[in-house]
């Protein structure tokens, strides 16, 4: 059984899958719109969701109670991603057009896009991968794009990389070995990038593709009718198993609670296994400052290392 969790514009909700495309069971964890769920590596036992701007909410994996608050500032607006690591938190200040990173001592790192404090950018996801941040920049009605970029000590930002992509309105970016994994949303795609040639393959959903998850052998992404923002409240969500190695759809999950409508799907994680979307364990560099030279951790060995993290804090 695979368990996840799915942030919607109604909902948060704990879902379970038996095999790859039977739904065992479907709960609501807490109303109201959540974007932004984190699942640190470091805590695998505990997972943070953005419910309101200003903090998270930390729950327990196991029991799916909630356990407190974790404040990130009152001056932070429409956080789309966050992520929780061992040294804090980094974050898509969307509202003002900023990534930021605030350490667990309260310092801040900050990175304007092009210089400009309101949102132009929609700036709305993020994943790490050691001292490197690829961000993904939704761009409203321009072409989408994808900044990597450094963090320095700690301090600053300092732009690396970008890529240019040939959707408008994306969300959700993950690169595993040569390719660029992303949703195109405003089509109703999933679409693989490969970054040595730049030839692109897509899967196509009839729907609005928004949310990631990876594990080990699927892509897990939901689907939802397309619907204007204050109308994403009450519309139909399902989430799609796509086989990693063979790029191909599974199955399609209808959610539904009862009679009532889950919502816009925001944000999918796993909390079953490791879920590799946002980010890998620290000391991981995905790029080796070579363009067609991208190294990446065994996937098997970094399951292997959470599993052991996770049956240690089970047996306490």
């Amino acid at each position: 059984m695979t368990s996840f969790l799915i942030g919607t514009h109604s909902f948060l909700l704990h879902v379970n899958l038996v095999g790859d495309d039977s739904l065992k069971k479907l709960s609501t964890l807490n109303n109201g719109h959540h974007y932004g769920i984190s699942c640190p590596a470091h805590e695998p036992n505990v997972f943070y969701s953005k419910n309101k701007d200003g903090y998270f909410n930390k729950y327990d994996c196991r029991t799916l109670r909630m356990l407190g608050q974790v404040s990130f500032g009152d001056d932070v607006g429409h956080v789309h991603q966050c992520i929780k690591t061992e040294k804090g938190i980094y974050l898509t200040d969307t509202l003002h057009n900023r990534l930021m990173f605030i350490s667990n001592k309260g310092r801040r790192s900050e990175y304007y896009i092009n210089g400009l404090k309101e949102d132009v950018n929609h700036l709305n996801s993020i994943f790490i991968c050691g001292e490197q941040l690829v961000l993904l920049l939704n761009n409203k009605s321009d072409l989408s794009e994808v900044y990597i970029l450094n963090h320095l000590c700690k301090d600053k930002f300092e732009l690396w990389e970008t890529i240019k992509l040939n959707h408008r309105g994306c969300h959700n970016v993950y690169i595993e070995n040569n390719y660029l994994y992303y949703n195109a949303s405003e089509d109703g795609l999933f679409v693989r990038l490969n970054l040595i040639d730049q030839t692109q393959e897509c899967i196509e959903f009839g729907g609005h593709t928004k949310g990631l998850s990876v594990t080990l052998k699927n892509f897990i992404i939901g689907v939802s009718e397309y619907a204007q923002q204050n109308e994403r409240y009450h519309t139909n969500g399902s989430i799609a198993i796509i086989d990693k190695a063979q790029f191909k759809t599974k199955s399609i999950v209808p959610l539904q609670l009862g009679k009532e409508s889950v919502g816009n799907i925001n944000e999918i994680r796993c909390i079953s296994e490791y879920d590799y979307s946002m980010v890998y364990p620290q000391n991981l560099n995905l790029f080796n400052n070579k363009r067609n030279q991208i190294e990446i951790m065994s996937i098997k060995k970094i399951q292997k290392t959470w599993n052991r993290l996770r049956s240690v804090l089970d047996n306490n």
